[in-house]
């Protein structure tokens, strides 16, 4: 603390100036040191925010640009999108035939827990407002729990479930083929080809099982999810 009159250096409570005798006014003084503090606290606050503000218009922007990129993508890079992700599928799928498991094992929990993350992986590719997506949400809600009571209740409802997946499954494809061009369908036919041999496959290893009276459930409960997943990649077109 400097004396205003001399500028002579003073003890923080001298109430006289020892050099030039004036006397000192601490009141002002601390009064003009809190003003300051609480001008550079104002300052910090705003620097804060305006950092903070920027980095949601940073974040929001990549985002719009991932997005951007997402649907700028060619036919031919989502159909290799689509067969990388379906190779993944079926990788899960058949290496402890999850889908034809009856017990609950820990590799069953594993390979479950693999393929859900699968599922809302591609999911997320999907714009949330697809019309086919929003058909999806309402298929999965309406037939999350099988309501039959019998054996024969039971298969009938899993029967009205595959109907309804592979409806939406032909919509989609046939919206598919409405969007791209005849050349980029010719391509899409064939990884369909590579899809069905898949399928085919896998109910090849079905029939080894012999599942007896609940043979109908688990074939019809495979179809659906093989179905489902399908469903989700060609909507990566849209």
């Amino acid at each position: 603390m400097y004396c205003p009159n001399c500028g002579k250096e003073i003890k923080e409570n001298q109430k006289f100036c020892s050099n030039c005798g004036v006397k000192i006014n601490t009141k002002n003084e601390n009064s003009i040191q809190i003003i300051l503090i609480t001008i550079l606290i104002i300052l910090g606050l705003g620097l804060i925010t305006f950092a903070i503000l920027n980095l949601n218009k940073a974040q929001n922007t990549t985002h719009a640009e991932t997005k951007q990129e997402q649907s700028i993508k060619t036919p031919a890079q989502t159909l290799q999108q689509i067969d990388e992700l379906q190779a993944r599928y079926f990788n899960i799928v058949k290496r402890n035939d999850v889908l034809l498991q009856i017990q609950d094992s820990d590799e069953y929990q594993q390979d479950m827990k693999d393929l859900n993350n699968l599922f809302k992986e591609v999911e997320k590719k999907i714009d949330k407002d697809n019309y086919y997506l929003q058909k999806y949400y309402e298929i999965k809600e309406r037939y999350a729990v099988n309501t039959g009571i019998s054996q024969s209740d039971m298969n009938a409802f899993a029967s009205n479930e595959y109907e309804a997946v592979d409806t939406l499954l032909n919509e989609t494809y046939q919206a598919v083929k409405a969007k791209i061009t005849p050349e980029d369908f010719k391509q899409l036919i064939t990884s369909e080809l590579k899809w069905l041999k898949e399928v085919e496959d896998y109910y090849k290893v079905y029939e080894q099982q012999g599942f007896g009276t609940i043979g109908s459930l688990v074939h019809l409960g495979y179809e659906c999810n093989m179905r489902n997943f399908r469903t989700l990649l060609l909507m990566l077109y849209f």
